[in-house]
C-alpha cells in the first residue's frame, strides 16, 4: 500500500484516477490547496504468435501459426 503526502503541507493526498484514454492520476491534499496532476502514456506490444496444436490422427499433432 502506498499512502501520498502532501510536499506543502504534509498531509494526506487523496488519489483519484479519471478512466480516460489514457489515463490520468489526480493527486489532491485534503487540507491544503496542492494539486497535481499526472498524464501516462499507452504502451503497445506486439506479441509472437502462439501455436496452435491439433489432433489430427492418434499421437500426431499438427501445428498452425
Amino acid at each position: 500500500m502506498i499512502e501520498y503526502i502532501c510536499p506543502e503541507c504534509g498531509a494526506k493526498v487523496n488519489v483519484l484516477c479519471l478512466t480516460s484514454l489514457p489515463p490520468i492520476y489526480r493527486y489532491k491534499c485534503s487540507k491544503c490547496s496542492y494539486e497535481y496532476e499526472e498524464k501516462s502514456n499507452i504502451t503497445q506490444k506486439v506479441i509472437a504468435p502462439i501455436p496452435m496444436m491439433t489432433l489430427t490422427k492418434h499421437d500426431e499433432f499438427t501445428v498452425y501459426y
